[in-house]
Parts: C-alpha cells; structure tokens; sequence
C-alpha cells in the first residue's frame, strides 16, 4: 500500500476521468448545459463543479487529495533541508 493511497486511486482513473471531463467542456463549449430536472418537469443548471462531479462519480475524497498533497510537500522540504 502506498503512502499516498488516494493519489494512487486518482491515477488509476485518470485517464478516463480526464476524457470524461474533456467531453463535458466540449460541451459546454457548444452551450450544452447539464440540468437537474425536478417533480414536474422545470429544470435548473447544475452548479456543482465538474471536478467534484468527476470526484464523486470515481469516489475520490478531494479532502484527502488535499492533505496527502500537504504531506508530500512537507516531505519534499524535508528532504531538501
């Protein structure tokens, strides 16, 4: 196991992930837009960024993407100490 068990999940994806969100902004792009649809039919943008989306959809914890990013940087400055 790693020590940065997350990381290694996200690389895993990323490749996928990175397609997925490529075809979304091309999307966006051409003014395609990604709706919630309610109880009768109205329907609202989705605000949610596509990150999280993507995130939520492969189950990566950008919390603890983030803090594994905080102890590889502290690592790095240990060893440049």
């Amino acid at each position: 196991m790693t020590q940065y068990p997350e990381h290694e999940k996200m690389a895993k994806i990323s490749d996928l992930s990175q397609a997925i969100g490529e075809f979304l902004e091309y999307q966006s792009g051409r003014g395609i837009t990604l709706c919630h649809r309610g109880v009768y039919g109205q329907r609202w943008p989705v605000t949610e960024s596509l990150e999280k989306m993507l995130a939520k959809y492969f189950e990566i914890n950008l919390d603890v993407i983030e803090a594994e990013k905080r102890m590889m940087i502290d690592e790095m400055r240990r060893a440049n100490a």
